[in-house]
């Protein structure tokens, strides 16, 4: 201070002395915080004698209960976020809303990739779409208490009219029976002391709001290393599924099936085609049964053990989202699976899926065959293919190119054996999965948007050479 004094050209013999300055500090700390305190005291009074109002409007938020499936295929929030929000990655902030919050079953949400039948899940305010339902929820929480990432856009149809009690600064001054307009019982001004709680509050939900943001966008920067190098994950993911299937056997349980994968920083989470709460030891269950996880940390300490992973074949990598890797295992489709997007970008993608088949520790020898839709080329086509195939075997077939409608009774045929993989580049009606590539993003109507990348590994002679 006293640098910047002398370069400002004002002489230090004017300064006043340290401790008058700290007396003026701390005046001015008196005086800011015996307002606060006496506008709280205030408004704690205000809202005392609006009580028989506030109790009469309980609060209410819009709410859905989860479905044993839609469309054939089990909830997921960002399928639910895309439905009722027009955008699959605010699944987080349904997440935040109902994260350990007691549901009817007596289990909670705890992870987003898992959700029960039957659970209530409250949403943002501005959720449209059939299927919502208006009133109170236990446990929800007020949504004016719930910190969200951009301002509001809800329609006024949508938002609750009854003012929440936990409001005191925006709420209407209830009518007196004993006192003037605009007084509290004291002869002090109601709106005054509405105005200084406004600025308290104000002041507190700004420096939340940026504390959020940094701590965000630090949460968004971070990435987990394994992601950067396949070779460490396909090898952690590998050990990961021996591991469990080892402990199911040691522990006499049936495995129930593999949905799909996820991999953050810390832990591994299988997400069940079939719910089981009986998980193996060093395994954790959800409440719901739907996911098994395990530490990494534990998994770094356990002896890989000799088991096959076939049952596992289909299981490839889709790229990484904000949390971490994803795999999906494509068996689960059960019909065929088709990718859209400019021809780039959909070729990156199916070579990458191809090489992931092929190539995964756990993938076995499946046999891999690039076909053509039409009757020109060198690739095979779908009609000789499909004449030739031996179901009985496990493979992934190709479809470069949009299938003849002639030819889609053979297609879905050929997809629902136990043993293929079908998918075709390009549109194909009646699809199970469908899938859209552009600039770096696969999406679908069911998991959240997820970051591939194109790179020259990708194009692996399994990928490039199948026939």
């Amino acid at each position: 201070m006293t640098i910047s004094r002398a370069t400002t050209g004002v002489a230090t013999s004017t300064a006043r002395p340290p401790f008058t300055k700290r007396i003026r500090v701390a005046a001015a700390l008196t005086i800011v915080v015996g307002c606060t305190v006496f506008g709280f005291a205030e408004a704690d009074r205000a809202v005392a004698t609006s009580s028989s109002t506030a109790q009469a409007a309980p609060d209410s938020v819009l709410f859905y209960v989860v479905q044993p499936s839609v469309n054939g295929e089990p909830e997921f929030l960002f399928a639910i976020a895309q439905r009722f929000l027009g955008d699959g990655n605010r699944f987080n902030e349904i997440f935040a809303l109902n994260e350990g919050r007691p549901q009817p079953d007596g289990s909670a949400m705890t992870v987003a990739t898992s959700l029960n039948p039957g659970w209530i899940l409250q949403l943002p305010d501005d959720a449209q779409g059939d299927g919502l339902q208006f009133g109170p929820v236990e446990g929800a929480a007020p949504p004016q208490e719930v910190a969200a990432p951009l301002p509001s856009t809800t329609p006024e149809a949508a938002v609750p009219t009854a003012s929440p009690v936990e409001q005191p600064a925006d709420a209407q001054p209830p009518a007196a029976d004993s006192q003037e307009p605009g007084a509290s019982s004291d002869g002090v001004p109601v709106g005054a002391v509405v105005a200084v709680v406004a600025v308290v509050v104000a002041l507190a939900a700004a420096g939340v709001y940026f504390w959020l943001r940094r701590r965000k966008s630090r949460a968004s920067g971070a990435r987990p290393s394994f992601v950067a190098n396949d070779g460490s994950s396909a090898w952690t993911i590998d050990s990961a599924l021996k591991i469990v299937t080892a402990a199911c056997a040691d522990d006499h349980i049936s495995f129930p099936g593999l949905y799909l994968v996820t991999v953050d920083a810390t832990s591994i989470h299988l997400l069940l085609s079939t719910p089981s709460a009986q998980a193996p030891a060093g395994w954790a269950a959800s409440a719901d049964g739907r996911t098994w996880s395990a530490s990494l940390a534990y998994l770094q300490t356990q002896q890989v053990p000799s088991v096959s992973n076939a049952q596992f074949s289909g299981l490839a990598t889709l790229g990484t989202t904000d949390t971490g890797r994803l795999l999906l295992d494509f068996a689960n489709a059960r019909g065929v699976v088709t990718v859209e997007g400019p021809s780039s970008a959909v070729a990156d993608v199916v070579d990458g899926w191809l090489t992931q088949l092929a190539g995964s520790p756990w993938s076995g020898t499946p046999q891999i065959a690039r076909l053509s839709a039409g009757t020109n080329g060198e690739q095979e086509t779908v009609d000789d293919f499909v004449a030739r195939v031996d179901r009985s075997e496990k493979g992934v077939a190709v479809i470069d190119g949009a299938p003849m409608r002639a030819q889609g009774d053979a297609i879905r045929a050929l997809s629902a054996t136990d043993g293929w993989i079908v998918i075709v580049a390009g549109p194909f009606a009646g699809a199970s999965w469908k899938f859209s590539a552009r600039d770096g993003l696969l999406s679908s109507g069911f998991l959240p948007d997820i970051h591939y990348t194109a790179t020259a590994g990708d194009r692996s002679p399994a990928a490039a050479n199948a026939n």
